[in-house]
């Protein structure tokens, strides 16, 4: 067993601390516990869309431009989806980017987008919800 009150190892290149198998697997566990089975289906699915229309319009999905985000959820409302479905579908593209940064066999749901939303595409959202 692993005693986790001991200093990680540190990357002799990039100087950053090295995670046990026992860390990354608590990890792990934690994040899919933070969000319920059924709400990671809707992500998968919301992703997939993202993805094939993104596709179809020759769009790269996996890093997404804000632009290219705000673009998909104009679409997915003038189709007639929900306000709450197309919240949710911004959150599973930025959940998708996350689980296609972890590393190999480790898609990790984290509860966010890793990075700063776009104050347009926010503006965009807002809107949608008036």
């Amino acid at each position: 067993m692993t005693d986790s009150t001991l200093p990680a190892p540190i990357d002799a290149e990039t100087g950053v601390a090295l995670l046990t198998a026992a860390d990354q697997a608590a990890i792990h566990d934690y994040a899919l516990a933070e969000k319920s089975a059924a709400t990671r289906r809707a992500y998968r699915s919301d992703f997939a869309a993202f993805t094939t229309w993104c596709d179809g319009c020759c769009l790269v999905a996996i890093p997404a431009a804000s632009e290219t985000v705000a673009a998909f959820i104009a679409d997915q409302a003038n189709a007639g989806f929900r306000a709450s479905t197309l919240g949710r579908r911004v959150a599973a593209a930025g959940q998708g980017a996350v689980a296609s940064a972890a590393p190999a066999g480790r898609s990790i749901d984290c509860g966010g987008s890793g990075r700063e939303q776009d104050p347009s595409a926010e503006s965009m959202q807002d809107g949608l919800l008036l």
